[in-house]
């Protein structure tokens, strides 16, 4: 028998992890918005500048799957707090760095905040709710992360117009504080834990797989730039430190990456299509602001408002995508999207133009943001559905890692397409084309690698999602 009490009580609670999520959610989109006046404030060149994308990106999931690990033993709580606190401080820091070495220091150390946030907010939901109100919760969380990321171009817009562009990052300041302040009044204490043990390869896991990734995607980012002697190197040592480390977690018995799990053909697949889905969708409007902005003179402000239709359409094609998985195959719903994105955004391109009006831009957009929308929603409720309940923990951390990775791989290679020609109506084409190309491999893929490894898998589906 439950009691209003508990439902009134939690709600302040979810609240404040919504809160939380909004901040590192709204990060991520904001600052495609934000690159063009970066750029021409440091007197930087785009590839520079996006590294202020592709560094956050990966740190965010980097921290992911350690922090999950680890908050099992040290508290949801604690490492909330701590996430909380790191993207805080780092924001204050990109807010006042005058300096684009300064601000990409800055904005990689707030992603590995937000990786800290993000693994420890659904521990934290499901702690503050009852079996019966967990459900909601979570899909209430969910929805609210994603309608917060059409909330970012708006809101980075309006800031830069307003004002510069290191407001973007100082408005995370006092919401963070409040975070902070609010969190040991509304979130339970961390339930009473044995003394936390912290191993020394656990840290040395952690910080290789994290150095190694800064490592290759700095190379893909600057890819464009001739391959000296001491990048082919750097490339070398790189590899070697992320191959080095999980080869040893595959030997360690407590690996904070099992990745025995990759050889499962759904769940690897499932793993692989959640970071094209971020590749299409979050890594091509950096540069169609850019073409926006410097094309058709459009304002911060309208370039963010071009965006949100796009947006808009990718949270209501989750919200469709959750009521057809239990009807359909899960590989034709997920291919279904990834092929209409595909098509929107290849009509995108085609509209494309040297004097193109920005309502057309807006509208071709919003079957690309539906379908991938549609695509995007299932796969993380497909890879824990096709491994054993015990492991279903870190399946989901292994698996959400690739979310943020997919946006850093698409910024950085989709940054070498663009910068490929000097005409800015070509190098948006051909951005959104390449779009379209990786949307139509991954329908194939979806068909090829989505099936249920086992009876009970829709089963599992339908009930994850």
């Amino acid at each position: 028998m439950h009691t209003e009490t508990p439902r009134i009580a939690t709600a302040p609670a979810l609240a404040l992890i919504v809160a939380a999520t909004a901040l590192i959610v709204i990060d991520t989109t904001i600052m495609g918005v934000a690159i063009p006046a970066i750029g021409t404030d440091l007197e930087v060149e785009l590839v520079a500048a996006q590294w202020t994308i592709v560094g956050y990106a990966v740190t965010f999931g980097a921290f992911i799957l350690p922090t999950g690990s680890l908050s099992d033993r040290i508290g949801h709580r604690r490492l909330f707090t701590a996430g909380v606190s790191v993207f805080t401080v780092a924001s204050a820091g990109c807010a006042i760095a005058s300096d684009i070495s300064i601000l990409n220091v800055f904005r990689t150390v707030q992603g590995a905040g937000a990786g800290m946030i993000f693994a420890t907010a659904v521990p934290l939901v499901v702690a503050i709710t009852d079996d019966s109100a967990r459900p909601r919760a979570l899909a209430l969380w969910a929805a609210a992360a994603g309608a917060f990321s059409a909330v970012g171009p708006l809101l980075g817009g309006a800031l830069i117009s307003l004002g510069d562009w290191w407001l973007i990052f100082a408005v995370n300041i006092p919401v963070g504080l409040a975070v902070l302040a609010a969190t040991p009044r509304v979130l339970p204490p961390d339930r009473a834990l044995r003394p936390a043990t912290v191993t020394s390869g656990e840290v040395l896991a952690a910080a290789g797989i994290t150095a190694g990734l800064l490592g290759i995607f700095y190379l893909l980012d600057t890819a464009r730039q001739e391959w000296t002697a001491g990048r082919v190197t750097l490339g070398a040592v790189a590899l070697a430190i992320v191959a080095g480390t999980l080869a040893t977690q595959g030997r360690s018995g407590a690996p904070l990456v099992d990745l025995t799990v990759l050889r499962n053909r759904c769940f690897s697949g499932a793993a692989a299509l959640s970071m094209l889905s971020r590749f299409v969708t979050m890594a091509p409007p950096v540069f169609l602001v850019i073409y926006l902005q410097q094309q058709l003179s459009a304002s911060p402000f309208a370039a963010g408002v071009v965006l949100v239709p796009m947006f808009i359409a990718a949270f209501t094609g989750g919200l469709v995508a959750r009521r057809v998985t239990g009807r359909y195959p899960v590989a034709w719903v997920v291919a279904g999207g990834f092929a209409l994105g595909a098509l929107g955004a290849a009509t995108t391109a085609a509209l494309i133009g040297p004097a193109t009006s920005l309502p057309v831009i807006a509208a071709a957009l919003i079957p690309a943001g539906f379908g991938f929308g549609i695509s995007s929603t299932p796969l993380i409720a497909v890879a824990v559905s096709t491994v054993p309940a015990a492991r279903s923990g870190m399946a989901s951390g292994l698996a959400n890692c690739f979310i943020p990775m997919g946006t850093a791989a698409g910024t950085a290679l989709l940054g070498v397409v663009f910068t490929a020609t000097d005409r800015l109506e070509t190098a948006a084409a051909a951005v959104l084309a390449t779009a379209a190309g990786a949307g139509s491999i991954a329908a194939v893929l979806a068909v090829g690698t989505l099936r249920p490894s086992s009876p009970h898998a829709n089963e599992k589906r339908r009930q994850a999602s």
